[in-house]
């Protein structure tokens, strides 16, 4: 990830993609965040979001207080293309069964 001239942080993404499905043949909901290569199971969509939310929040932290830390790169094509095939649902059928969220960076650490 480029870094900001002058800065000893890296640069982290201003919003942070998560998306979460239960699989068809059952079992816990699936989660990942894009940005962070963060991946989590729950019991349900709640759960799974904030289990999601407090890793990226640890995870940030430890990237923010690391001075030569790098931000992961673009998350496996396969997740990427998952989270557009739940983005495209949410769009067609905002109530149904799979659920997406983006989360502000800045937020998290507040």
């Amino acid at each position: 990830m480029p870094r900001q001239p002058g800065a000893d942080a890296p640069v982290v993404p201003p919003i942070l993609r998560c998306c979460g499905y239960r699989p068809r043949s059952g079992g816990p909901w699936v989660g990942y965040c894009l940005e962070l290569h963060l991946r989590a199971e729950g019991r349900d969509w709640d759960e799974l979001l904030e289990k999601l939310i407090l890793a990226a929040t640890l995870h940030l932290g430890g990237i923010r207080k690391t001075p030569g830390a790098q931000v992961p790169g673009k998350a496996p094509f396969r997740m990427r293309l998952c989270y557009a095939y739940i983005a495209m649902l949410h769009f067609i059928r905002p109530h149904g069964p799979r659920c997406l969220a983006d989360l502000s960076s800045a937020l998290l650490l507040a």
